[in-house]
């Protein structure tokens, strides 16, 4: 079950249209917010490295291993070199905090695919401890302390001679 979830969220997370629909969705939310012209030439790069992958899977060429690791390494390039040309031309508009989750769901990819792979997974697992380590060994100690609770109070309920410890463990739960 958990390597299936696992494998689930890396396809996801490798999936080479990510980075392009996010993009373009931070763009739709925030395209009020930008010049035309801007909004158009953003749109146009989105969308021509978008519409390739689009296509029906049945209608792409088939490929061997290793024409798909060079195109595995031609999508990387062409991610950056978008990421790179659409933070230039949003550079002079960087204060307007309207555009901030554009200029977020950018950077996120300006770096590559196996960058924001990385640091998906990294924010998982950073976040797995920070949860995780407030509860770790957290029974042992509940149980403690839960232990010695009933047994003060046993003690505390014992010195009423007329209860038995029965009723003595049942008062102090």
């Amino acid at each position: 079950l958990h390597e299936d979830i696992v494998t689930q969220l890396f396809a996801c997370l490798k999936d080479r249209s990510l980075p392009y629909l996010e993009m373009q969705e931070a763009l739709q939310t925030c395209k009020a917010a930008l010049p035309s012209a801007v909004m158009h030439e953003v749109s146009s790069k989105i969308a021509v490295l978008l519409s390739p992958l689009n296509t029906s899977p049945e209608l792409r060429p088939t490929t061997r291993a290793s024409s798909n690791e060079s195109m595995q390494e031609t999508h990387n390039r062409d991610l950056i070199e978008c990421c790179r040309a659409i933070l230039e031309l949003l550079a002079p508009l960087e204060g307007d905090s309207r555009i901030q989750m554009l200029f977020a769901a950018v950077r996120r990819h300006a770096d590559g695919q196996q960058s924001f792979v990385w640091d998906q997974v990294l924010s998982l697992l950073e976040k797995y401890v920070v949860v995780e380590g407030k509860f770790s060994g957290m029974l042992d100690r509940r149980e403690e302390v839960i232990t010695k609770l009933v047994k003060s109070e046993t003690q505390t309920a014992n010195l009423d001679q007329a209860l038995s410890a029965r009723e003595a463990r049942q008062l102090a739960c």
